[in-house]
């Protein structure tokens, strides 16, 4: 059974997740970054995939050719095309979280593994600082991987699903954080989906305002560098559900005061 305390926003978000896992994910005004991986753009030296910016909100695009650039194949299972990575290549969403969300956190990221880590070592597919997503070898089995930084970075939390990834499937992954509630939902539409809920330290931990694709800043080895497919990456800040319910409350209120 689902941990009673889960606010029902966060339920319904997950319910949308779900049950569109093969679908293109649409922009909000709470989105951070919203990464298709359908198309390139030039600026100077440096080659992007554009931010769907399509709300109005900032855009945070993608660069693609950091260090050995990642290449865009067609054919990708949620419609146009997707990155693939070859254990070497990095992307980078700069200033994507300035400011660093301090309460709320949601990230969706749809995958398809090539390459598992080595026993005792993961690749990292997203990292946004303060929630990571991850591949996980413990002891010969990998896992799909959640780790949380508190405020102050003073507690680590992992969440790990129970449903195990395999090789060349795609994936989808929501990854929610929400009043000390780290919550992960991991699956396909053909498999069907896992959610696993633990218990986190208070905040998000505001180390770095950008966001690293298929690599993590403190591996200097290379070794956590992810080899694979990435497609439809979000990031947003506070849970639609939740705004649109204020919104109604408020306009609620004002009309009980005429």
């Amino acid at each position: 059974m689902k941990n009673l305390l889960i606010k029902l926003s966060l339920i319904a978000v997950l319910v949308v997740a779900c049950s569109t896992a093969s679908a293109v994910f649409t922009d909000s005004p709470n989105t951070l970054a919203l990464w298709h991986c359908d198309a390139t753009n030039w600026a100077g030296a440096t080659e992007t995939t554009p931010d769907d910016n399509s709300s109005g909100r900032a855009a945070h695009d993608l660069q693609i050719n950091a260090a050995g650039e990642v290449t865009m194949m067609p054919g990708s299972p949620y419609g146009g095309s997707y990155l693939a990575f070859d254990v070497g290549d990095h992307a980078t969403g700069w200033g994507a979280l300035d400011p660093m969300p301090t309460d709320y956190l949601s990230i969706d990221v749809s995958f398809k593994a090539s390459v598992f880590p080595d026993v005792g070592t993961y690749k990292s597919v997203l990292w946004t600082g303060p929630i990571r997503v991850m591949l996980w070898n413990n002891g010969g089995t990998t896992y799909l991987g959640l780790l949380h930084y508190n405020t102050g970075a003073a507690v680590a939390t992992w969440n790990y699903s129970t449903q195990l990834p395999a090789l060349d499937t795609w994936y989808s992954v929501n990854a929610e954080y929400a009043a000390s509630s780290l919550e992960l939902t991991f699956g396909n539409d053909a498999d069907g989906y896992t959610t696993t809920t633990v218990a986190c330290g208070e905040g998000l931990w505001g180390a770095a305002d950008y966001v690293c694709v298929g690599w993590d800043p403190f591996d200097g080895t290379g070794q956590r560098n992810y080899g694979g497919d990435l497609d439809e990456m979000r990031i947003k800040n506070i849970p639609e559900p939740f705004t649109f319910g204020l919104i109604g409350l408020l306009g609620f209120l004002a009309i009980r005061r005429k």
